[in-house]
């Protein structure tokens, strides 16, 4: 059973900049909530209350306030250097996870808590298997050309992951569960590189033999909040469709039990 989780939040956002007004992503407001709500709430509702966010350097303590009515135990690192991407976010977690296996996801991915039950619940956890990724093979609420794809064999192992993969079976939808004997790869590969990206310690994992493996969650919405066009379409458009899914399911799990003064966000 997985009690942990990281939530990479250490992005500035630079594509959402004439709405974020130079606040960090995790800070943009989406149907009048910060972004990083929405993991939280995901996580919170499936009975994951130990959570660690890495967020960009001097953003610590307006985390820490914007996250005071939430009744989970978190614990907050700063990245200082975020331009080196979210593979050095996800080093950086390693000083604060205790865990030997712990879900793991992004500030800007909206995943309604059913899906994410339907991931870990298929998912061998007891296996000798060191990452376990969300693959979708159709995805609807997403800009496909946007997204880090992965290639697999037929087993679901998986054999690429990145965004510029001419050919490949899944879009990553930004939710894994990790072994942390992977820190340490990371580690490596932080010392060689500047800009790493968890998809490039995915890649070295896999050129060292570790097994890496795609859990099918085909069918589920989803969806990221990434450019401008994104935030609206979360407030008006298509992507509204995946919110809504999100706000009944969370509520249903008595949300407002979980997070002081809670007043529900309008579902359409």
């Amino acid at each position: 059973m997985l009690s942990e989780a990281v939530i990479l939040a250490a992005g500035m956002g630079t594509r959402l900049s004439i709405i974020s007004n130079q606040r960090p992503k995790f800070l943009v407001k989406v149907l009048g909530w910060p972004l990083i709500f929405f993991p939280i709430l995901m996580l919170i509702s499936i009975g994951i209350f130990n959570i660690n966010i890495v967020v960009p350097k001097g953003w610590k303590s307006e985390a820490e306030q914007t996250l005071r009515k939430i009744k989970a135990n978190f614990q907050i690192i700063e990245n200082d250097e975020p331009q080196r991407d979210n593979g050095y976010s996800f080093l950086l977690s390693k000083q604060i996870v205790s865990s030997d296996k712990f879900l793991l996801t992004m500030c800007d991915h909206i995943l309604p808590p059913s899906l994410v039950s339907t991931f870990i619940n298929n998912s061998p956890l007891d296996s000798n298997v060191h990452v376990l990724v969300a693959g979708d093979k159709s995805p609807r609420y997403i800009d496909v050309c946007e997204a880090t794809r992965i290639l697999t064999a037929k087993d679901d192992n998986v054999i690429k992951i990145g965004k510029n993969l001419p050919t490949f079976d899944y879009i990553d939808i930004g939710l894994f569960i990790i072994d942390r004997k992977t820190f340490k790869v990371a580690e490596d590969l932080a010392s060689k590189k500047y800009v790493i990206r968890l998809s490039d310690v995915i890649n070295e994992l896999l050129d060292r033999n570790f097994i890496v493996k795609v859990i099918d969650i085909t069918g589920n919405p989803w969806t990221e909040i990434d450019t401008v066009n994104d935030y609206f379409s979360a407030h008006t458009g298509k992507r509204r469709e995946v919110i809504d899914i999100f706000l009944k399911e969370v509520e249903k799990c008595g949300i407002d039990d979980k997070v002081n003064g809670w007043p529900g966000i309008a579902v359409h």
